[in-house]
């Protein structure tokens, strides 16, 4: 007797188009950076002369809104020179040792927004400093989006064909929150002490302090401290900050899904599984998605469809390379065109495996998964399946 589990292709073409919603929500990476509150605070209890030097950003999207531009800025006069001393600049950390050239670093990882300047740069005591320039922004990065379709069928041809175009979707959803979120620029910036510091609150409310003059204390509970790349001397990437889990996450995997089933057989089909979760903490994630497998088994078409809850503990890490565990539990339905019931692999699927991550940025890793699955109701059969993909923090 045939297995069946009737499926309308259009439903599942549905939930591949309703997943691109993140990724058309998502936009391009924009020229504006937030300072956080907490990073304010930090900035407080360092001298104003050096608190430019190094300060942790986010970068914004461009579909954000952009604050008004600054006024014109200009590098500080001299201080006049008293009694008995020589003439000082107004930030000594500024004085030019010797110029290496070279424009400041605007772009992220590899995104095609670039600024270029004619000024150089100087580093000199600790800190990077530059002389100014002029700029021009280029343009952001784009996203091109597949689109798919189909008709009703109940065929496990059809069925499998409806696979493929979610986990096309969610690859394409993958990738594209990949350029986006993953190459979001994440921590510490260099600017000019009195680079302008757009402090913008609910409605129009909007108003522009110099970094050494901002003040947790002065910024009102609906203002957000927001800095622009191209204005005052420009902007210098000191290094992203290390991989950071915690919140919310999507990723997805490819690779051979290797099935267990009744009497001891086992099916090799093509996997995919795509996950939206939770890390409550840097090391421990919630991660609910579906895996979804299709292809051929005895010369027909085959699908199984399993939503799962997998539970990762990743709390060691060797610089870029990160460790973890994880197990999952889900409950797979079946459709095979050519499968006799007495090898039904529908049912609780349990699994457990190990987690290799490499950190490309601070939101964005390489997932490597070995997995082992059984089938409880058969018994001692087990699979062995390898998996890559990626994760978006």
């Amino acid at each position: 007797m045939q297995h069946r589990v009737r499926a309308r292709l259009p439903c599942l073409s549905l939930l591949a188009v309703t997943s691109m919603v993140p990724l058309l929500l998502s936009g391009c990476l924009g020229p504006s950076y937030i300072i956080e509150r907490a990073e304010i605070a930090r900035l407080q209890r360092v001298p104003p002369v050096e608190r430019a030097k190094r300060v942790r950003v986010v970068q914004r999207f461009s579909t954000a809104d952009t604050p008004p531009a600054a006024a014109a800025w200009s590098e500080p006069l001299p201080r006049p020179a008293g009694p008995n001393e020589a003439r000082q600049t107004a930030y000594p950390m500024w004085t030019q040792v010797w110029i290496s050239p070279g424009p400041p670093t605007y772009h992220p990882l590899w995104a095609t927004t670039h600024v270029r300047s004619a000024g150089g740069v100087s580093r000199g005591g600790g800190g990077v400093v530059a002389s100014r320039g002029v700029t021009r922004r280029g343009t952001g990065p784009t996203s091109r989006i597949p689109s798919g379709g189909g008709s009703g069928s109940t065929t496990g041809s059809d069925m499998k064909a409806a696979l493929a175009v979610a986990v096309v979707a969610g690859v394409a959803v993958g990738v594209g929150l990949a350029v986006t979120e993953g190459a979001r620029y994440d921590g510490w910036v260099a600017v000019h002490p009195q680079h302008p510091v757009h402090l913008m609150g609910n409605g129009s409310n909007h108003r522009v302090v110099a970094m050494d003059q901002l003040r947790l204390s002065d910024m009102r509970p609906d203002e957000t401290a927001i800095i622009v790349r191209h204005e005052g001397a420009g902007m210098w990437l000191l290094g992203r900050a290390p991989l950071d889990r915690e919140g919310v996450t999507y990723g997805f995997d490819l690779g051979q899904s290797r099935i267990p089933m009744l009497n001891g057989r086992i099916s090799s089909l093509t996997g995919g599984a795509i996950r939206v979760g939770l890390y409550p903490n840097a090391w421990l994630g919630i991660l609910p998605g579906l895996d979804l497998a299709f292809g051929s088994f005895d010369n027909g078409g085959a699908s199984v469809v399993t939503p799962q809850v997998q539970i990762v503990a990743a709390p060691l890490h060797i610089w870029r390379l990160h460790f973890g565990i994880f197990g999952e539990i889900g409950w797979s339905w079946a459709n095979f065109d050519a499968l006799q019931e007495t090898l039904d692999p529908s049912g609780t699927r349990l699994g457990a495996g190990i987690l290799l991550q490499w950190e490309i940025t601070t939101r964005l890793a390489l997932d490597l998964r070995w997995t082992n699955r059984w089938l409880p109701r058969a018994g001692t059969v087990t699979t062995s399946s390898f998996t890559t993909g990626l994760s978006i923090y």
